[in-house]
């Protein structure tokens, strides 16, 4: 075992809290929180081998097994068990054979006296235990036709073959019979002399050597016999020896009821005996969040990632070492680490003792723990990207709207394009006539199921609908799918002119074409004191490019928070300005009215543009300045709230209006701003989208722009949520104290936010706190606002008048107070207003311990899981399903998203929308393609199941050849040189762009047909969606010998010669 992973295991042995966990072992459940990836290992490990029990471990996904293993394996002694799925039996025999040989181990260790680790799939709490099926006992000298037994064999699954090599096979010739049973080490070979049994004895394959002599055999079948009794009731029958740990165990008990609800069980009470069992088993619950009294929490975080910042990581080096923290650096390039310590002084070397630690690479992710005084960094955290680069570089608009929508993983309902809504169970590669391609196999309702090729994942989309609202899996030999989608697409064209009509008067109507000189643009840009990222130029070049239409824009654009969008809408209002107009800047609140009061005027101002302000802030007589001046046009830039929609608020020239969080605008304004649609252009902005919004965005209602970069050097933001802990709090903020920098302590009820800051005056008498809400005076409010941002108070108290806008890089430590009362859009909101530099932020969201359930505990997740930068998007969708549909458009529209997902029902209404907008059917954006070749990501190229399902979604965003060109590269950067099956997966799909942009080819694919004197050949078919009249493309396809009709044209393969798909995609650029 690795030494260094060695003295990790002893430090987290010492714990306190492990030492309480194995010292006084309970029999109830007790939730262990504060485990990363690495700690969850960690407690497996040093658990097998101090408790001297068998650790039965349970995780969600089958596929997660063998690299938990792996992992296991480099720090366990551990023996460590396993239990495959026996699914593949229908597909490949051998990987089958594999499975039923580690479950028959596995089972007999399991009921065995020798400790051990067991990984089990959720799956198996509900099937009972499997043993191979007892076939026959042969002993010397017995009498028995080898005949017969052979026959036996066959019929209990073993394979005839000429020599054994592998279990599952048999081998008679003459007098001796071969058989490699599965429960055998070896293979046995069985000598008759007549019927009669003479010798029997175990042999290597290889070199025939004898082993070991018998004198008799148990032989059992390769047939699965399902034992009377459960994984559970092996347990049952002796506690004292069996530990049980649930993984996400928060997920285990929904995803056991999701598996028994599909798998027809025999078993009607299965479910509430396992929970009769778990009641008095001694099991440990592995959960992000726990509000229960028997509770253990570690510290075990996500270590910090540095993103190639090697001076950063310098920085960071120098802070863990002065608390006396040891900081382990697992690295394949010391080499380019090493100055950047030297540089700055930081003393290192290989030692036990040195509290900076060279070490070998390892695979682990990094950890911290404040417990352990320890913190392991991996190459993954010092030099891996923030955000991981898309496949396709830049996917056209619409279908990286819908992408987010898309992402698919094992165990997801999912709809199928063609077949409806079913659950993807799986992935596997098959091999059929030859040719291998991988599949995704997909669960329908009774027994059935599909197998996808991966090459038509364009075709599934993930089932989204209300939480609650569980999907009824679809009939494959049905035309109620079909029905139902003609019936929904029907009614989504009526929807789609509805909201179409909404639009159509600003359509109508001319707009206003901006045109100011080129010089002014590029002198603002110039002036920008940050590099921009790529999606803000080109999000600013969408803009641009509207505002000199003369059709009036309507925009949104949807950036996550602290992503550049201000930015971005200074560059509009300047393009107005400069163009003889006057802008409009909407806030929801005052104190965002004044923080882009104070960025407007800084970024603007040195151009002679005058920015002013109109909002409850401003005195009676600075209001009726402002009036004045819009009227007379000596203001150019207005910003502020709700009050620039009244009545007495007239312009001299109004050409743009930015809304920022529309959502958060009441009905009656929405309406006043509907009406400005229709004469200005409009641009809004948004970080998390309302699922109305999002809607009408994805349907092409309304054009969308996304920016999805982060800017330079920001880091994701630590995030923990925990029971309220006053001690806890207080170590939260004298840290970033400690740092130099402020703290947002967020208390939501203005009636006790006053008592609040006392307590914590009194908790921490060395910090400067003040107070702040929205009903306070103006003045004071702003004056306190103000006199924090110039550093004279360290931690603001304050409600959630600090949600949108506001920008205080100083502030990067976040706590919030009862967070379950906080919408999820809200707390992505809060969390955003920290980390807005190159510093290290942490936000904690703390909750009251027994009153968290249903959605509160819901949102709280999904907080805690989407900490990664640009997550807004995910943050919106989980809001969609938390909340419901309800609110998205009408009930009608409500029961459609019900029956069909989102998805599917965003992508029927954006066709309907862009047919009756065009008057002309939408393009084809998908072909079938089913060519004789092996095309697909090899497991051994990319290991990770989720990675590979990952990179299929990634690659069917891809539309033009350099779009293709850049695919190519990224795969071959990331995972290495490309393997045959892989460039054969590009071919694939560059046939496929080429025939896309044909947009007369709906299909093209191969198979076996009766050829001249009704020999099979092999016919490649291309499906027409119109008739081919070009006598080019008719002499050419005369030429291979193909038969025309009027919706296909079949070539047989042998007519397009040795390279036959360049062949074919030279005739398909014919049909252009």
């Amino acid at each position: 075992m690795n030494t260094v992973l060695t003295d990790v295991l002893e430090k987290f042995s010492a714990l306190d809290e492990y030492k309480s966990l194995i010292k006084h072992p309970r029999k109830e459940k007790i939730n262990l929180t504060g485990l990363n990836n690495l700690g969850k290992l960690l407690l497996l490990s040093a658990a097998s081998r101090d408790l001297k029990k068998k650790l039965i471990y349970v995780i969600k996904n089958e596929s997660e097994q063998t690299s938990l293993a792996h992992s296991l394996a480099e720090l366990s002694q551990t023996p460590i068990y396993t239990y495959p799925d026996l699914k593949s039996e229908q597909i490949n025999r051998q990987q089958y054979i594999q499975n039923l040989q580690i479950r028959t181990r596995s089972t007999n260790a399991l009921k065995s006296d020798t400790p051990g680790l067991f990984i089990f799939p959720a799956q198996n709490l509900i099937e009972p235990l499997t043993n191979p099926a007892h076939l026959m006992s042969l002993e010397i000298n017995s009498t028995k036709n080898p005949e017969e037994i052979l026959a036996n064999l066959i019929a209990g699954g073993y394979e005839r073959q000429q020599k054994v090599f592998q279990a599952g096979e048999i081998a008679l010739r003459g007098g001796i019979l071969d058989v490699y049973p599965i429960k055998a080490q070896y293979p046995i070979r069985i000598e008759f002399t007549g019927n009669q049994i003479t010798k029997i004895i175990t042999f290597d394959p290889v070199d025939n050597r004898t082993i070991n002599q018998l004198d008799q055999i148990d032989i059992s079948g390769l047939k699965n016999e399902k034992m009377s009794h459960y994984l559970l009731d092996v347990v049952e029958a002796r506690p004292a020896d069996y530990q049980l740990v649930f993984n996400q165990a928060d997920e285990l008990f929904q995803l056991l009821y999701e598996l028994y609800q599909g798998n027809n069980h025999h078993d009607n009470n299965i479910l509430t005996t396992i929970s009769k069992q778990l009641d008095k088993l001694p099991v440990w619950q592995l959960v992000s969040i726990s509000e229960n009294d028997k509770t253990i929490r570690f510290d075990l975080t996500d270590a910090p990632l540095f993103a190639n910042d090697l001076s950063r990581l310098a920085v960071a080096l120098a802070t863990y070492t002065s608390k006396k923290w040891q900081v382990l650096l697992s690295t394949s390039k010391p080499d380019q680490i090493i100055p950047a310590l030297k540089d700055h002084k930081i003393k290192h070397g290989k030692d036990n003792d040195d509290l900076v630690r060279l070490v070998d690479a390892m695979t682990w992710d990094g950890f911290t723990s404040a417990e352990m005084k320890l913190v392991l960094l991996t190459d993954k955290e010092i030099f891996a990207p923030l955000i991981e680069k898309s496949i396709a570089a830049k996917p056209t608009p619409k279908k990286r709207q819908l992408a987010f929508l898309a992402q698919i993983e094992k165990g997801d309902y999912v709809v199928h394009a063609d077949y409806g809504i079913g659950k993807l169970t799986d992935i596997t590669t098959m091999t059929v006539n030859d040719v291998a391609r991988e599949y995704l196999i997909i669960k329908y309702a009774g027994a059935d199921k599909i197998y996808v090729p991966v090459d038509q994942i364009d075709k599934i989309s993930k089932y989204i609908a209300p939480v609650g609202e569980k999907p009824i899996l679809s009939k494959l030999n049905s035309q109620s799918w079909k029905r139902l989608v003609s019936q929904i697409k029907k009614e989504s064209q009526e929807f789609a002119k509805e909201l179409l009509d909404l639009y159509a008067k600003r359509a109508l109507k001319e707009g206003i074409t901006f045109d100011s000189p080129e010089f002014w643009e590029k002198a603002l840009a110039d002036s920008f004191a940050y590099k921009e990222t790529p999606d803000q130029e080109q999000v600013i070049e969408e803009i641009i490019s509207d505002m000199e239409q003369s059709k009036p824009m309507d925009r949104l654009l949807v950036a996550d928070v602290g992503f550049g969008k201000t930015e971005v809408a200074i560059r509009a209002a300047f393009k107005a300005v400069t163009s003889g107009f006057q802008v409009v800047v909407l806030a929801p609140t005052t104190i965002l009215v004044e923080q882009h009061l104070k960025t407007f005027t800084e970024r603007l101002a040195p151009f002679g543009v005058n920015v002013a302000a109109l909002s409850r802030f401003r005195s009676v007589a600075e209001q009726k300045r402002v009036l004045v001046g819009l009227r007379t046009r000596e203001i150019d830039v207005v910003i502020g709230t709700h009050r620039l929609l009244s009545k007495d608020v007239k312009f001299a020239n109004l050409g743009l209006v930015t809304i920022d969080e529309e959502q958060r605008f009441g009905v009656h304004h929405k309406e006043k701003l509907k009406m400005l649609r229709a004469e200005v252009d409009v641009l809004s902005l948004t970080a998390t989208p309302i699922p109305r919004t999002l809607n009408l965005a994805l349907s092409g209602i309304r054009d969308i722009s996304t920016i999805e970069t982060p800017p330079m050097h920001r880091l994701p933001i630590q995030t923990t949520v925990a029971p309220f802990d006053m001690s806890a709090v207080r170590d939260a903020v004298l840290n970033e104290i400690k740092r130099g920098g402020q703290v947002y302590f967020v208390h939501n009820r203005v009636a006790t936010i006053a008592s609040m800051t006392n307590k914590l005056k009194e908790v921490l008498p060395e910090v400067r706190f003040v107070y702040a809400h929205g009903q306070m005076p103006e003045r004071l409010l702003a004056k306190i606002m103000e006199d924090f941002r110039n550093n004279q108070y360290d931690c603001l108290v304050a409600s959630t008048i600090i949600e949108n806008g506001l920008d205080n890089p100083n502030v990067n430590t976040l706590v919030v107070d009862n967070s379950s009362h906080f919408g999820l859009s809200q707390l992505h909101q809060l969390r955003g207003r920290i980390g807005r530099g190159k510093v290290q932020a942490y936000s904690y969201f703390y909750y009251n311990p027994g009153k968290l359930a249903g959605k509160a505990l819901e949102r709280l997740k999904t907080i805690a899981g989407h900490t990664e930068l640009g997550s807004g998007y995910q943050i919106a969708l989980r809001d969609l399903q938390i909340r419901g549909a309800g609110g998205v458009l009408s009930k009608k529209q409500h029961g459609h998203i019900s029956a069909i997902g989102l998805t599917m029902y965003t992508k029927l209404l954006n066709r309907a929308t862009e047919e009756l907008r065009t008057g002309h059917k939408p393009r084809v954006d998908t072909i079938t393609v089913d060519l004789p070749i092996s095309a697909y990501l090899p497991a051994s190229y990319i290991d990770n199941e989720a990675q590979r399902i990952k990179t299929y979604q990634s690659l069917a965003l891809v539309e033009t050849d350099n779009e293709l060109k850049d695919a190519i590269a990224e795969i071959e950067s990331k995972f290495g040189k490309l393997p045959k099956e892989v460039i054969n997966l590009f071919e694939l799909m560059d046939l496929k762009i080429t025939a896309l942009a044909t947009q007369k080819i709906t299909l093209i694919m191969s198979k076996n047909e009766g050829g001249i004197r009704q020999i099979p050949e092999q016919i490649i078919t291309i499906g027409l969606n119109t008739i081919i009249k070009d006598k080019n493309v008719l002499g050419a396809l005369e030429n291979l010998g193909s038969r025309l009709s009027e919706k296909t044209i079949k070539i047989p393969l042998s007519k397009l010669g040795e390279n036959w798909l360049a062949s074919l995609k030279k005739l398909i650029q014919l049909l252009k």
